[in-house]
C-alpha cells in the first residue's frame, strides 16, 4: 500500500478559517490563510532551497 496522497482541504476549509481569523483581527494569519485558499484554487508551486557548503579550491 503506497503514501495516502497528499491534498489541500477543499475552499470552503479556508473561506471559514478566513471568516473566524477576520473575526478575531488576526492580520497576519489571515494574509497567510489567504495565501493557502489562493493556492488551493489555482495550484501550489513549492520549492525547498538549501544552500550548499562553500567549497575552498
Amino acid at each position: 500500500m503506497g503514501a495516502p496522497e497528499l491534498r489541500n482541504p477543499p475552499v470552503e476549509w479556508w473561506d471559514l478559517l478566513l471568516q473566524v481569523s477576520r473575526a478575531l483581527w488576526l492580520t497576519e494569519t489571515t494574509a497567510w490563510l489567504h495565501w493557502r485558499r489562493q493556492e488551493t484554487i489555482h495550484g501550489i508551486v513549492r520549492a525547498e532551497l538549501r544552500l550548499l557548503p562553500v567549497t575552498l579550491r
